[in-house]
Formats: C-alpha cells, sequence, structure tokens
C-alpha cells in the first residue's frame, strides 16, 4: 500500500522519532513536490544538508551532522540516521 502525505504527520512523527513507522506501514509514501520544499523548509540544518546534497554541494549529510555533534551540536542517533536515509546515504 502507498500513502501520499502533507507535512503534518511527518514532522509529529519525526518530532517523536518514530518516521519508521511510514516504512513498516506503507510500501510507498509520495510527496509532493510542494510538500517536500515545506517539509525541508520546517526541519531546519538536517534540512539544509539534505538540500545541500541534492544539489551537489556536499557529499555525506551523516559526516556533517557528526562533526556538528563534536562540536558540541546536540543531536540524536536517530536524526542523524533518518537525515542521512532522506539524503541517500546507507
Amino acid at each position: 500500500m502507498s500513502i501520499v502525505s502533507n507535512t503534518g504527520p511527518l514532522i509529529a512523527l519525526a518530532k517523536v522519532n518514530q518516521l519508521r513507522l511510514l516504512e513498516v506501514l506503507y510500501q510507498q509514501v509520495h510527496l509532493p513536490p510542494v510538500v517536500h520544499r515545506e517539509l525541508l523548509a520546517k526541519t531546519g540544518v538536517e534540512g539544509v544538508l539534505i538540500l545541500a546534497k541534492q544539489k551537489g554541494l556536499i557529499e555525506s549529510v551523516r559526516k556533517l551532522l557528526e562533526l556538528m555533534r563534536e562540536h558540541g551540536y546536540w543531536l540524536s542517533d536517530e536524526l542523524i540516521t533518518t537525515a542521512a536515509e532522506l539524503a541517500g546515504e546507507e
């Protein structure tokens, strides 16, 4: 089964670290382009890095987020993993 989503459920699930539920429940999650842009605009530094990777400006979202964490910026492991997955990294 697939689902088309707006930003509300995605943001709410991300805030409680449960984005994985979408993957478990649905084979595909479709985001209309406007939703994708809105989601990136609301996600902070992770969204900026994902967009930068999509545009070929950086090589790795994960590496930069981990570097930020090493410099005192608090980021959970799950947030880093989710951002990396959204950026197409393993």
